[in-house]
């Protein structure tokens, strides 16, 4: 469903953007998965009663696993808080408005073994600060592609 659609069932559609700092949220968000991940490593090594092999996982999955290796509690704590913070700048946006119609994904869906840490960034282009700060989110198909792929707005 399109902003016309919408204004043509009598909504009232205007064009808006929610504020927040998207740096600050890149690099919370980069270090608290980080911190995940290194401590998801350790209940992984736990539960398989072995430590990861170098082929076991990607090369960025490593990356990010030493990264959150590094941190310290303040830092990760720092990076968490960060994230809330650009949550309530992004939920200050829905005190004037009770919707934010946006595209999903703004390309078609990679073929297996193509999605690299470099070409992420256009696949969650759209979603990215609402996966990051946990708010609601649907995502409603509205078309479809050729190869009878959905088509999210």
């Amino acid at each position: 469903m399109c902003s016309s659609d919408l204004a043509g069932l009598g909504h009232e559609v205007a064009e808006r953007r929610p504020a927040y700092d998207h740096a600050a949220l890149e690099i919370g968000h980069s270090l608290v998965v980080a911190g995940n991940m290194a401590a998801d490593i350790v209940e992984c090594t736990a539960f398989l009663g072995r430590a990861p092999k170098p082929d076991d996982l990607e090369r960025e999955t490593w990356d990010f696993i030493r990264l959150g290796q590094g941190l310290s509690a303040e830092a990760f704590e720092r990076a968490r808080r960060s994230l809330h913070r650009q949550g309530r700048m992004i939920g200050a946006f829905f005190e004037t408005c009770d919707v934010l119609l946006s595209p999903v994904v703004p390309v078609p869906p990679p073929k297996h073994g193509e999605t690299t840490i470099d070409r992420i960034a256009h696949f969650i282009a759209f979603t990215f600060p609402w996966n990051a700060t946990g708010q609601p989110a649907c995502a409603v198909p509205f078309g479809w592609t050729r190869d009878g792929l959905p088509i999210r707005s």
